[in-house]
């Protein structure tokens, strides 16, 4: 985690402002308030893991900004602050993946929340980035090279794999080779577990709480395929035999 925790205030009353400055200042957060005028390019600049907002006049202005950072997938954490706001609001702020809509004006909870916050940028910051480095690893590979991985992870052997490419199990082979050099991957599970990972939807890491969610995805993918790898090894060796 970053040493010096940013958290970026804009469209705040100044009563909400202050609420927030005093909890960045409890748990040694560093606030930079945005007035009126700025736009994302400029909370951009400090990199913040920690955007607070509120429901109130500029609601509408305050839902675009949190649309834009969800859609081009930032990990950004948004949190809300509002004394009465529509139904429909929290509704919309919390689908684009807000941490929460604070009514409450205690210094406290605050506190807590942008703690929470803290933590789940950082969940959806590694979730995001192991799915982009698994992506980039296998889009390393060629064309010919990515359709003998998709058939490997699902546990075809190499025969199976010539037969199904109309290619010779001796050049299944050196695609195997190849593929975990490309990948940078030493066996068969490593390259599975890269595979399902790379599989996640980027989406996803707006519903983690927490970074075991983030390997127990992962793990469950893993051991699906893992199971489907054994059946049809076994499958392939009793046909074999029959053979």
């Amino acid at each position: 985690m970053q040493s010096t925790v940013y958290v970026a205030t804009i469209f705040l009353s100044d009563f909400c402002r202050r609420h927030v400055h005093k909890a960045c200042v409890a748990r040694d957060f560093r606030n930079v308030d945005f007035g009126v005028g700025h736009g994302r390019d400029d909370i951009d600049d400090v990199t913040p893991s920690v955007l607070v907002m509120q429901l109130g006049d500029d609601a509408e202005a305050a839902l675009a900004l949190q649309e834009q950072y969800r859609h081009s997938l930032e990990p950004l954490a948004v949190i809300y602050l509002a004394d009465s706001p529509a139904p429909e609001l929290v509704v919309q702020a919390m689908k684009l993946g807000a941490i929460s809509v604070l009514c409450s004006d205690s210094v406290p909870t605050l506190v807590k929340l942008l703690e929470t916050a803290v933590r789940t940028y950082e969940v959806r910051r590694q979730w995001i980035q192991q799915i982009c480095e698994a992506r980039e690893r296998i889009q390393a590979l060629s064309a010919r090279q990515q359709d003998v991985m998709a058939r490997i992870v699902t546990g075809c052997t190499n025969k199976a794999i010539g037969l199904q490419l109309k290619i010779s199990s001796k050049t299944v082979e050196k695609h195997r080779e190849m593929i975990h050099r490309r990948t940078e991957t030493l066996s068969l599970p490593e390259l599975v577990y890269l595979h399902a990972i790379a599989e996640r939807p980027l989406s996803a890491a707006y519903a983690l709480d927490s970074l075991e969610d983030v390997e127990c995805c992962v793990a469950e993918q893993c051991s699906a395929t893992a199971e489907e790898v054994k059946s049809r090894g076994r499958a392939e060796t009793v046909d074999a035999a029959m053979e």
